[in-house]
């Protein structure tokens, strides 16, 4: 008896999600971003961006400041070689928000070796969703120098630190 594989349902977002803002709340406290590399003009989570016509990846980022990235998850390849290419090309810091697909080439090529990988303990429930998306989610961190560790992230603890710490108004 042959046994089938799960279906996979069809991604009716053509791979595109937009970053929760608590989850961005907390990545921002750490990592100040000042450039958003894949965002269209009404969901950029910083002024400065970069939209699918501007096209990310036929030119090079910028350098000041970290660059944000949660790109269309349909082709996640493209988007980790560029990653990489920058980092060791242009000393480029980015933030890369991705399904965590650890057995995946461009996980190996690009990313395992070369960034911090922080493995998200909690999953994201992504703008305009009512449920967590399904697979577990990773941020990779390319910067230069940075040890290429891994490790589970509890980001929501972080979060409850932060909100406490604010002053009631």
């Amino acid at each position: 008896m042959s046994r089938k594989a799960p279906r996979q349902g069809i991604d009716l977002n053509g791979g595109v999600y937009r970053t929760p803002k608590d989850f961005i709340k907390v990545v921002n406290d750490e990592f100040p971003i000042a450039f958003d590399l894949a965002s269209s003009d009404d969901n950029c989570i910083v002024p400065a961006h970069f939209t699918v016509k501007d096209d990310a990846l036929s030119q090079s980022w910028p350098t000041d400041g970290w660059n944000w990235l949660n790109p269309p998850f349909n082709n996640i390849g493209r988007w980790a070689r560029k990653c990489r290419e920058q980092l060791e090309y242009e000393g480029v810091r980015t933030l890369f928000l991705v399904p965590a697909s650890v057995g995946s080439n461009w996980y190996r090529d690009y990313v395992h070796s070369v960034a911090e990988v922080r493995f998200l303990n909690g999953r994201l429930t992504f703008e305009g969703h009512t449920t967590c998306y399904p697979k577990d989610l990773m941020l990779a961190i390319f910067e230069e120098d940075r040890e290429p560790r891994k490790w589970p992230w509890n980001w929501r603890a972080v979060l409850n630190a932060l909100e406490s710490t604010v002053p009631a108004q």
